[in-house]
């Protein structure tokens, strides 16, 4: 072969090695992007699914300890969570929000969601009687009614021994002292984690009353209210004989309220809310309408009474027949506690 046609050869080769190193370079690119993008993909799923898991698992967490501002850690296969419950105020006051961060393979991902409003800290207006230490029972006690608005919940023992008819669950914090034991148309749970009962915050409420009176007070309510103001707040302690409210009305007491006589009835969808150190029903038979709060002291019932709202204290000690039957409006309506300015809402 000529030298002319051999340099021709070498460079012919030269050429198919060239494009065929091209070639394969070409297809080594578009399988290493393929390889990313397939890579980027399932990491990317791999993140989704672990922030969805981490904020599965707090809504258990946030059930099951009535818990906020905690932080729950995990793992999903390779991938870790990190979410942190807390409250906010949008859409609406008090709802719950839960960021979960996950991570894998160095990568993050942070999806932030507002749980539903099944999802929520309990709170003692979300029972018809609850008691931050001992329920006593020293009378027939019925609450709620067709098997629904009367949950009652301890975080102590309940004591009950004349019985009584529970339509709806009892959540007891250590035991329940029987027998008869009430008929439970719900569940009932020995052992249920701790319910918070925020304090009153008495200085508050003076300042922003819109009547207030130092020293102990007897009156009817319509004398109580004359003015209209939405807080009524005493420095001392209230005895009170019932009558009827037409607006959204608070009464704060620094010492004992007494219900005496005749009960609170409302006005349309008026609401009355009792905030009390102690208080005290007595020399009632009848009914009132009311939610009744001494968290740092004592409900006594010392009559026979029904009660629409709710009656939540230290210690529930009855010594008349009781009915209960939960208003469901702060439980349903988050705005209503935050609006009424209510401990802990």
């Amino acid at each position: 072969m000529k030298r002319q046609d051999r340099g021709g050869a070498l460079l012919l080769a030269l050429v198919v090695v060239t494009i065929g190193s091209l070639v394969a370079l070409a297809v080594i690119e578009v399988s290493t992007a393929s390889y990313s993008r397939a890579y980027r993909a399932t990491a990317r799923q791999r993140l989704r699914d672990a922030c969805e898991a981490g904020i599965e698992r707090a809504k258990y967490e946030l059930i099951a300890t009535q818990t906020l501002d905690q932080t729950i850690n995990g793992t999903v296969g390779l991938s870790s969570y990190k979410v942190v419950l807390s409250q906010v105020n949008t859409p609406s006051w008090a709802s719950v929000q839960a960021v979960s961060t996950a991570t894998y393979d160095g990568q993050t991902l942070t999806v932030t969601r507002i749980l539903g409003p099944g999802f929520h800290v309990a709170r003692p207006f979300d029972y018809a009687i609850a008691a931050n230490d001992n329920f006593d029972a020293g009378s027939v006690v019925t609450t709620g009614s067709g098997g629904t608005k009367g949950d009652i919940r301890t975080n102590n023992r309940v004591k009950w021994p004349y019985g009584g008819t529970v339509n709806g669950n009892l959540l007891v914090g250590t035991n329940i002292d029987g027998p008869p034991n009430p008929t439970v148309a719900g569940t009932t749970t020995v052992g249920a984690p701790q319910l918070p009962f925020p304090p009153i915050d008495y200085n508050y409420y003076k300042s922003i009353a819109g009547k207030v009176n130092i020293g102990n007070l007897n009156t009817t309510l319509l004398s109580l209210l004359t003015g209209s103001p939405a807080i009524v707040y005493v420095e001392g302690n209230l005895t009170l004989t019932g009558g009827a409210v037409a607006t959204n009305t608070v009464i704060v007491v620094t010492g004992t309220f007494r219900l005496k006589l005749a009960g609170i009835t409302v006005v349309g969808n008026a609401k009355i809310f009792v905030l009390a150190n102690s208080i005290t029903t007595d020399s009632i038979v009848g009914s009132t309408t009311g939610f009744y709060y001494a968290p740092a002291g004592t409900f006594t019932n010392n009559g026979t009474i029904t009660i629409t709202g709710g009656v939540a204290a230290k210690q529930v000690s009855l010594g008349g027949d009781l009915n209960v039957t939960l208003d469901p409006s702060l439980r349903d309506d988050a705005d209503l506690g935050y609006n009424l300015q209510l401990p802990g809402y």
